[in-house]
């Protein structure tokens, strides 16, 4: 039942307490004495948690990134893998002087991390250390920070397409930068408190909430690359062909994607199983809405160039889909054990 790194203890009594003894090892590695406060506390699932972070600090988590001579596409891994571990103090080392251009290349690499600042630099040498709190950086409002960024990107890409405006579009392509930069941090701060349970407590989330903000930021990330090639697409399209029934269908999509987009985050965020249906019919009619572009535009001359602007559409539509297939359905679920449900025996 119980594999690797566990290990089984004996409760015993005395009068009316029962207690069990505390592994000596740990006991030492955190400072625990005879006197010693220790937090504690019952988690649904029957764990009991002991911190022993009122007697204990924790240090800076540090690492170093070694550069042996090889491709410099490992340093920028490494830095960015460290980060997203939830390392603290990242030291990049190389076994000679740092080049100009290679040292630029860091600075960019370090300037796509949210927090991360060089706090001492040498000669073969730059140190950097995250500056922030992920204590005070809750899961959903970075979430919902990336879902705005990504629905100003869709709605500024569709204003570009039908007024005729590449430096808006330009615009749209240079933001998922943004939506990249908090997705890394997210990833971030969901690692680390997927590590600390202390943390994960701090920012009011399960293990499982952790997995579905990763698939989550995830989707999100995804569809504002798509919008991102959808406002690429727009610089080769415009001007558009000055075609009522073609701008009228853009339009159309536009209200959906942007109703899809906003029905399905808020109701993962809220647990509204409404807006799962509300998504997916918006996704239905997203599919009718470009099949009427497909088979009703086919006389206007840049309509071949639509093609792969429709197919991004509908991309996105799928990841604003995917999010809300995510949505716990809490209302309709009894958990039976905990309820003390009786739920009629199997005749089989």
């Amino acid at each position: 039942m119980y594999g690797e790194g566990w290990e089984l203890r004996r409760v015993q009594r005395t009068g009316g307490t029962f207690f069990i003894t505390l592994p000596k090892d740990w006991a030492r590695r955190w400072g625990i004495k005879k006197g010693t406060q220790i937090a504690m506390r019952m988690r649904e699932d029957g764990c009991l948690i002991l911190d022993p972070s009122l007697a204990y600090r924790r240090d800076l988590r540090r690492v170093l990134v070694n550069h042996h001579g090889g491709n410099v596409d490992y340093i920028d891994w490494g830095v960015t893998g460290a980060y997203l571990l939830g390392y603290d103090d990242i030291c990049i080392k190389f076994p000679r002087s740092i080049e100009p251009r290679e040292r630029e290349r860091i600075r960019g690499v370090i300037r796509r991390l949210i927090g991360l600042e060089i706090i001492e630099e040498s000669s073969n040498t730059i140190r950097t250390q995250c500056l922030l709190d992920p204590s005070t950086l809750p899961p959903e409002r970075m979430l919902r920070r990336m879902s705005l960024i990504t629905l100003s990107m869709l709605r500024d890409s569709f204003t570009a397409l039908r007024e005729g405006k590449p430096n808006l579009a330009e615009v749209v392509i240079s933001r998922d930068d943004e939506v990249d930069r908090l997705y890394f941090l997210l990833i971030r701060v969901i690692r680390s408190a997927i590590q600390s349970p202390k943390l994960a407590e701090e920012l009011g989330v399960t293990p499982i909430e952790c997995l579905d903000y990763r698939v989550v930021a995830a989707l999100i990330e995804t569809a504002a690359d798509y919008i991102s090639e959808m406002a690429g697409e727009t610089l080769s399209l415009i001007p558009l062909p000055p075609h009522r029934t073609l701008l009228k269908r853009l339009r159309e999509v536009e209200e959906t994607l942007s109703g899809m987009q906003l029905s399905s985050i808020e109701g993962f965020l809220t647990r509204r199983l409404k807006a799962l249906e509300e998504t997916r019919r918006g996704y239905q009619s997203l599919l009718n809405t470009l099949s009427s572009i497909k088979r009703g535009l086919k006389d206007v001359e840049k309509f071949p160039s639509l093609l792969p602007l429709l197919s991004l559409l509908d991309k996105i539509g799928r990841c604003y889909v995917d999010v809300a297939d995510l949505i716990m359905p809490r209302e309709i679920l009894i958990d039976v054990e905990a309820q003390g449900v009786k739920t009629p025996r199997s005749s089989l």
